[in-house]
Formats: structure tokens, sequence, C-alpha cells
């Protein structure tokens, strides 16, 4: 949530309605406010603060205008998940604004979605994160913490890559195979590997760096099947898994 807001804003989405102000009833001012603040960060973020400065002031005092508490009486107010005070004011806020606390359920939905819309867009790590709060905002599903979502992501990532590959691989020819892993092979030599020779600038990687001759490759990738080695590397050219180019390398 952006921590800056003009008045206008405010009064279109922060404005107590009569059966949000039912919920106050039977409580102190401090947890009045605090209940409030709360409530009302969820309903626009569909999650709760992870701490304190994410709650905006502008937000503070425009709530406590409408309930007559000073906003200081905020600071009091505990955010510690521990406490159950603060788990029973988690509980009611998400019944009433009919939000699905976090399970590790919902991976399997959202690995659905990733592999299905997201990960076909080569986007950014960051931007996938987006994509997944996205996801959870409109399903009404509470993210988890953020060191849970970025181990989330890792996990999924890598399971995706895995069966991408796998595709190809079954997709290869036992020739094929045979014809790079003789073009990957390193030459016999006594002499030892320098530091410096790994460290050597190779140049800019291409198709044409790798172009050494036709190779007829018997791929299923996408949308098509069998095809030249000139047709197949127009076809990927362009296309790169997480941001690292695939070249098409082809042996002698």
């Amino acid at each position: 949530m952006k921590l800056f807001w003009e008045r206008s804003e405010l009064e279109v989405s922060f404005i107590l309605k009569d059966e949000e102000k039912e919920l106050l009833t039977n409580r102190t001012n401090i947890n009045k406010l605090g209940f409030a603040v709360l409530m009302k960060f969820v309903q626009y973020e569909r999650k709760f603060p992870n701490k304190r400065k994410e709650i905006p002031i502008p937000l503070i005092k425009y709530i406590s205008e409408q309930l007559k508490i000073p906003a200081d009486e905020f600071k009091r107010y505990s955010l510690d998940i521990k406490r159950r005070e603060i788990q029973r004011h988690r509980a009611a806020i998400r019944k009433f604004y009919n939000i699905k606390e976090w399970n590790r359920k919902y991976v399997k939905n959202i690995s659905e979605f990733l592999n299905k819309s997201v990960f076909p867009l080569k986007l950014e790590i960051e931007d996938i994160r987006k994509e997944i709060l996205s996801f959870l905002y409109d399903k009404s599903i509470e993210p988890p913490s953020q060191k849970y979502l970025g181990r989330m992501i890792n996990s999924i990532l890598n399971s995706w890559e895995n069966i991408f590959f796998k595709r190809i691989s079954t997709a290869l020819s036992s020739q094929t195979k045979k014809q790079i892993d003789s073009l990957l092979a390193l030459p016999e030599s006594n002499e030892d590997i320098k530091l410096p020779d790994l460290r050597h600038n190779l140049g800019t990687t291409s198709v044409a760096t790798f172009q050494y001759g036709p190779l007829v490759a018997s791929l299923h990738f996408g949308d098509f099947c069998e095809c030249n080695y000139t047709q197949l590397s127009s076809s990927i050219s362009d296309f790169k898994l997480f941001n690292k180019p695939i070249t098409l390398i082809t042996p002698y």
C-alpha cells in the first residue's frame, strides 16, 4: 500500500460502513482503533501488514477521526501475531471479508497458474512474485510471508525447468544426443586447465557462432515438431528461459 494519500482518496476507500462499525462494539479505544485500521488495510490489500511501517499514517488519522479516538492510541495496539487477541482480530476480519487464510494446499493452484499463464511470458522473478500476489488477491487468499513466497517460487521454477528440459531430451533422437555429446566432449590433453583459460572471453553467443553445419532435429517444442536447423533457429532465436538465451548448437 502506498504511504501518501490525498483526502479525497481516503474518503473513497476508507470510510467505515455501519456493518463494519458493528464489529467495533464492546472494545477498548485502543483495540477499536487498531481493529478498524487493520480491517480497512485488509479490505484494500487483501492481506495483513507485516510491519507497522506498512500502514500509512494518513489512513490511521482518517480512521481515528471517524471514531473520535486520538491517532496516537494506535501506537499502543500490538501487531504481534503470537498474541491470542491479535489472532482473534485477524480471524474476525478474515471472516467478515471472506478471505481465506494461507494454506499450503494453495501451492498446487499457484503452480498450475504459473505453468499455464506466467512462465511462458519469460518474466523476471519480481514480476512473477507480483503475478502470484495478484492471483491470490483475485481469489481472496491471504498470501504467505515474503520468505515463504520466495522459496515457493524457486521450488516451482525448478520443477518447471526439469519438466521443460526433460521434454526436449525425450524428443531428441539418440543420434542427435550422441552428436551433441561429441560436440561437448573435452579434447584429450595432458595439459592442466589454467584459471586464465576459464576466464577467457569467448565473445557474444549467437546462433551464427555455433552454426557449423545442417542438422535435422526432431523436436516437440511448442507448435512445431520436425524442422531443419534454419527453421528451428528462426523459430526460437528470441526464446529465453528466465532471461538466459537458448542457442541451438549443431555439430559438424
